[in-house]
């Protein structure tokens, strides 16, 4: 839960300050005839899509993590041996006028 409420969210901010950043270079500064200002809020943009695709990976990895591992529960005996147990979830709400097997 960490990565996913606080990591995520600060790779999210810094994509943030990046795009903020590079807006008022590109479109308020380099739009004023500042070639240089101009390319260097271009690149600031480019990073700032680059800081967010890489925060949707990330959540997207600890998400299909969290959703795999959702409801098993592996133990180890003293063999040795691994032993994996559904557990089952009272949070989810049964679905009405669902016919049951």
């Amino acid at each position: 839960m960490f990565l996913k409420n606080y990591l995520v969210t600060f790779i999210y901010a810094i994509g943030l300050i990046y795009f903020i950043y590079g807006f008022i270079e590109y479109f308020l500064i380099g739009k004023h005839g500042d070639e240089e200002r101009m390319q260097n809020g271009r690149e600031i943009l480019l990073k700032a899509c680059a800081w967010f695709f890489l925060g949707l990976i990330i959540y997207g990895v600890i998400a299909a993590a969290q959703w795999l591992s959702a409801g098993f529960a592996a133990k180890v005996d003293s063999g040795g041996d691994i032993q994996i147990e559904h557990q089952k979830n009272d949070s989810y709400l049964p679905v009405p006028n669902v016919p049951r097997r």
